[in-house]
């Protein structure tokens, strides 16, 4: 009978030596690839970590992203060789190419968000949208960077989970690390018939904190009515542009020169 006859062969004493050896070469080209995948991840820590930052080429948080990206495509293109290779000791050369364009096609239409991930974590060594230690917003997710590879960013919230996120699903990138200013603004609630009194004192503190708050401050802050309502009270609202992380400690400064001025004045407190 056929099958057995193959069978027969398949075990022969020169067929299983042919077949340990092609198992040895795969045990060898593995090898091979684990160790090339672990000395690109050293080069590219000594490179990042040692070289550039020595000569300050590039900020630490740059280094880090960089190196784990880069570290994650040397690695992907060394199993990738090692692939092709073991399927070579296999399948013929004939067919071996035509196999891996169909393979590759089957897997394009099949793994499509996989490939799409890969791609986009490419573009990234390019663009740089955000680094390790960034306080970003993805996919309406926000957090701080911990890590990044080739396919996803691993993202701690503010409420302390670990969200990992493929690069194929992000659309909008929002960075809070890179920003202009830091908004500073405050409300203010007064009696409207203390409005005459309350906004030549509120501006003329504007200017002075321009001036006094050792550069921390964008512009002059702009006193607005939001709502342009007037009743029994009106809120009106200090427009405060501070420099970037600056915001919170610019408002506290504001709130207590502005309920300063006001009650010294004898109109009402801050709500």
């Amino acid at each position: 009978m056929l099958f057995p006859s193959r069978v027969e062969r398949l075990f022969a004493p020169d067929s299983i030596d042919h077949l340990f050896g092609k198992l040895l070469l795969v045990f060898v080209v593995s090898l091979i690839a684990l160790i090339l995948a672990w000395q690109g991840k050293r080069m590219a820590w000594h490179l990042f970590s040692g070289t550039l930052q020595e000569r300050r080429l590039m900020s630490p948080a740059r280094a880090r992203t960089m190196q784990a990206l880069l570290a994650s495509l040397w690695a992907f293109i060394v199993y990738t060789m090692a692939v092709v290779i073991i399927l070579g000791l296999f399948i013929p050369a004939t067919a071996l190419f035509p196999t891996l364009g169909l393979f590759s096609a089957a897997f394009g239409l099949g793994a499509r968000p996989l490939v799409s991930d890969y791609l986009t974590g490419i573009t990234l060594i390019f663009e740089y949208p955000f680094a390790v230690g960034d306080k970003v917003e993805l996919n309406g997710i926000q957090g701080t960077v911990e890590a990044v590879n080739l396919r996803t960013t691993s993202l701690r919230s503010t409420t302390g989970e670990l969200y990992i996120v493929p690069y194929g699903d992000i659309r909008v990138i929002r960075n809070f690390s890179r920003g202009a200013f830091s908004i500073a603004s405050i409300h203010v609630t007064i009696p409207t018939r203390d409005l005459d009194r309350a906004l030549p004192i509120v501006e003329a503190l504007a200017e002075h904190v321009h001036q006094h708050l050792d550069g921390q401050l964008v512009e002059i802050p702009q006193l607005v009515s939001e709502s342009g309502e007037l009743g029994g009270t009106t809120t009106l609202t200090l427009v405060a542009k501070a420099r970037f992380n600056q915001g919170v400690k610019v408002r506290r400064r504001l709130l207590e020169l502005v309920s300063e001025r006001l009650e010294g004045a004898g109109i009402a407190e801050l709500a």
